[in-house]
């Protein structure tokens, strides 16, 4: 009796490790418009964990993978900051890959968005860059002060303090995490109108990103070639979605500056 109930134990907590594993939290923002002057955007919070099939006994030990996709119009004021969002669609995904379930919710946001929003003046998507979690990338740079204790990304020469409380909802995550300083750049996009410009830099933490900057620092030649460019179109709205890179025990979000393009 003893040896059985060990053993449940034990399998019981290897179950647990390996889901904990897969977990995993992203929060994303593809911007879609200007309308009144309000930014509206499809939004996304993509959780990453694991399931069960009765039917086959490994996935007790080794679950397999599955997807939480929970879509919002989000409307953004011209500094970045959430105003309210509106529930759009949620999709549970059993399989190693989400992307085809992210179009499918991407495809249906873009359709409500246009028949909402008459006067929408849209985005052009500009640029986007994998900066393979840095801290300074091509265009985007992740700066903490320790004075102040303030972080804040810089873009052009011009700070922008990354301040949380701009996103409502933010902390629903195991992985969160208030310090700032074990955040590193995953991405970086930029989007224009006639009259604007956005910037959003992908800010994630994880397991295994203090080894992979001490790799880094250890030789800085090797920086210029950690960043590259994706070999996906990314220069239409409706080809404007595309999968973040993921860390185990991670969690990422999107982080918004917004600037207005100066007259010549």
């Amino acid at each position: 009796m003893k040896m059985k109930f060990t053993l449940l134990l034990y399998f019981s907590l290897y179950a647990s490790v390996s889901f904990a594993c897969l977990s995993t939290t992203q929060f994303k923002i593809f911007p879609i418009g200007i309308s009144n002057s309000k930014i509206i955007t499809f939004d996304v919070y993509i959780y990453r964990g694991g399931y069960i099939d009765k039917k086959n006994t490994d996935d007790f030990v080794f679950p397999k993978t599955s997807w939480s996709l929970k879509s919002f119009i989000g409307i953004y004021d011209l500094n970045g900051k959430l105003i309210s969002k509106e529930a759009l669609d949620v999709s549970e995904i059993r399989k190693d890959e989400y992307l085809k379930g992210l179009k499918i919710s991407y495809k249906k946001g873009i359709q409500t968005i246009k028949s909402k929003f008459k006067n929408l003046t849209f985005f052009e998507p500009e640029y986007i860059s994998f900066c393979n979690f840095q801290k300074k990338c091509e265009i985007l740079e992740i700066i903490h002060t320790k004075k102040t204790q303030k972080n804040f990304l810089i873009y052009q020469n011009k700070k922008q303090l990354i301040n949380l409380n701009r996103f409502k909802e933010f902390k629903r995550s195991m992985q969160y995490s208030d310090d700032l300083t074990s955040y590193y750049i995953s991405s970086t996009r930029t989007y224009k109108t006639d009259k604007f410009e956005i910037v959003i830099g992908h800010l994630q933490n994880g397991q295994g990103l203090s080894t992979h900057q001490t790799s880094i620092n250890k030789n800085n030649s090797e920086n210029n070639k950690l960043e590259n460019k994706p070999d996906f179109e990314f220069n239409k709205l409706e080809n404007a979605v595309y999968k973040e890179p993921l860390l185990h025990h991670a969690y990422g979000f999107d982080f918004l500056i917004v600037s207005k393009k100066q007259k010549r």
